[in-house]
């Protein structure tokens, strides 16, 4: 491994952690498009699976008093349905074409949400399972599940803590039912496991100094925060699609 991937790879991999630590989201979304510039997408995919076990563990303890786990289940259980789709996707159809069409839908209700355009759920129950399949699709081929549920969430406006323990429950669960089926296809490799461990520090430093930036921001600040974050990453996603067509 050349030491100024390894260097570049430490920084993006810290923001990426410092910003999910913070907000309960964007470790894949900010990380991906940044790190498979210098890394292959299928090293740097499955290893952003593992690593994600790490942040997802502490921003849950950290924001476990406003989990309701009724709300969560039913998304985790149609996403069940998703990641094995996913997983075969990665293997048979370039990731760019994903990455795109994410992103141009992260953009949209990013920008709405950034406005104050909200939506009604008439049919609450039928909305999470879509969501719960969609989120496990994403992430079985590109470890991105958040932009489904991440929108399903920042709709419901119920505060920053409410929407991190959901987002990091559901995150912990749906990554630790992906990993087997990675392994399953052979898609943890040795370079994978070595990337991982490597990165680690970084996950560390990155999500624990996101758990203490939390408790310093304003549940109003945090809703724009996170909307413009949401907007970055469905540039970020377009951007990164846009490059796998080019090259």
């Amino acid at each position: 491994m050349e030491t100024n991937i390894l260097v570049l790879g430490s920084i993006i991999i810290f923001l990426a952690a410092f910003l999910q630590g913070t907000t309960g989201f964007g470790f894949s979304l900010f990380s991906i498009p940044l790190l498979t510039l210098f890394i292959s997408p299928k090293t740097v995919i499955p290893m952003i699976l593992l690593v994600s076990v790490i942040i997802n563990i502490s921003v849950l303890y950290n924001s476990r008093k406003s989990l309701n786990f009724r709300i969560i289940l039913p998304i985790f259980l149609f996403s069940l349905i998703g990641v094995p789709i996913g997983a075969k996707l990665l293997l048979i159809l370039p990731d760019y074409i994903l990455k795109i069409v994410i992103g141009v839908f992260i953009l949209l209700f990013g920008i709405l949400f950034f406005f104050n355009v909200r939506f009604k759920v008439k049919y609450e129950k039928v909305t999470r399972a879509v969501v719960g399949f969609f989120s496990g699709l994403l992430n079985g081929s590109i470890t991105m599940s958040g932009p489904p549920v991440i929108l399903f969430f920042a709709n419901d406006q119920k505060g920053k803590m409410h929407f991190r323990a959901h987002l990091s429950s559901f995150f912990l669960l749906l990554t630790l039912v992906t990993i087997p089926v990675y392994i399953y296809y052979g898609l943890i490799t040795k370079i994978v496991i070595s990337y991982t461990l490597i990165f680690s520090i970084s996950v560390i430093i990155g999500v624990v100094g996101g758990n203490l930036l939390i408790k310093k921001i304003h549940d109003d600040h945090f809703g724009k925060l996170t909307f413009v974050i949401i907007i970055l990453m469905g540039v970020l996603a377009v951007y990164s699609g846009i490059r796998g067509v080019v090259s």
